[in-house]
């Protein structure tokens, strides 16, 4: 998950949403911002999944001193540049951080907690450790999951969604784009390779630096495609996993351009060309196209 270093009065505009002027640093020095790009890119997509007007951001990254200052250790994901706290309106109105806790999950941040008593501000952070709290209670983990823990149906995120399934447990999900045709095949059979793949093996390993705990055998099955369709790829994404389509892609024929981990219009004409010559969705990358992607076949 990379992270980048800004100047501290810099206004580049990170994605459609958001700006890293919007991340600085609240203690008043003049020092440089970090923010990782993979939460930055995890921000738009919540953005867009939930159809907010607009984010307010009450802190991003923090120097350690200003950490601690406001009872932090010093050395917590805010350090980091891989936090924000985070206020989402909509028609005029907070989100409830209870329905955006659940959205959240099933979008894969690895931080998510509520943090004041009117719910109406979520921290939220790709850190690379699972802490799913809720800070008017506790400063610990306090569930497994949200929908449980504030007694949310899938209905009610569905509503709030417009519909778009965001998949459960860690889904890194969709923005606006359409994805037409493309839903998960798993009544028909998958046939996987028994050959060993060494690109297999890397995103394995990529997927355990996200939580899970998968065998690096550099063998395509069914575990490691139930973790892969937790995914999507979309525009403006960033990060490992991106990188590791584009090559997939590149060594397949369908031209994605260079395997930088940004997923810009050279890679999304790469998965679109893919899924055409599959008879897949067109649109973002997820659900089957991760079987024919690992070199499997759906019979």
């Amino acid at each position: 998950m990379p992270v980048k270093s800004y100047p501290y009065n810099d206004k580049t505009q990170l994605t459609k949403n958001f700006n890293i002027s919007e991340f600085k640093c609240k203690c008043g020095r003049n020092h440089n911002i970090l923010n990782s790009t993979e939460e930055v890119s995890m921000l738009q997509k919540i953005t867009d999944l939930v159809g907010a007007d607009y984010v307010t951001i009450s802190s991003g990254y923090r120097c350690a001193s200003h950490d601690r200052s406001v009872g932090g250790s010093g050395s917590g994901p805010h350090t980091g540049g891989f936090a924000a706290d985070c206020r989402f309106v909509k028609n005029g109105k907070a989100i409830s951080t209870k329905l955006l806790s659940c959205v959240a999950q099933d979008l894969g941040f690895m931080g998510i907690a509520n943090i004041t008593s009117n719910y109406e501000w979520i921290h939220l952070d790709m850190k690379g450790r699972v802490y799913k709290g809720n800070e008017i209670v506790s400063y610990n983990t306090v569930t497994n999951d949200f929908y449980r823990y504030y007694g949310i149906t899938k209905e009610q995120v569905l509503e709030l969604t417009k519909g778009k399934d965001t998949g459960n447990n860690n889904t890194s999900s969709t923005s606006n784009t359409t994805k037409i045709n493309n839903k998960d095949k798993s009544t028909k059979k998958v046939v996987w390779s028994n050959r060993f793949d060494a690109k297999i093996r890397e995103v394995q390993r990529i997927f355990n630096q996200k939580g899970y705990q998968l065998v690096e055998d550099g063998y395509a099955g069914p575990n490691t495609y139930a973790v892969a369709k937790k995914f999507t790829i979309n525009k403006y994404d960033n990060g490992p996993l991106v990188r590791w389509v584009q090559e997939r892609l590149n060594s397949m024929g369908y031209n994605c351009g260079i395997a930088d981990g940004s997923c810009g219009a050279n890679t999304m004409a790469g998965i679109n060309a893919f899924q055409k010559a599959y008879g897949l969705g067109q649109g973002y990358l997820g659900g089957t196209d991760w079987v024919y992607l690992f070199g499997g076949t759906i019979n």
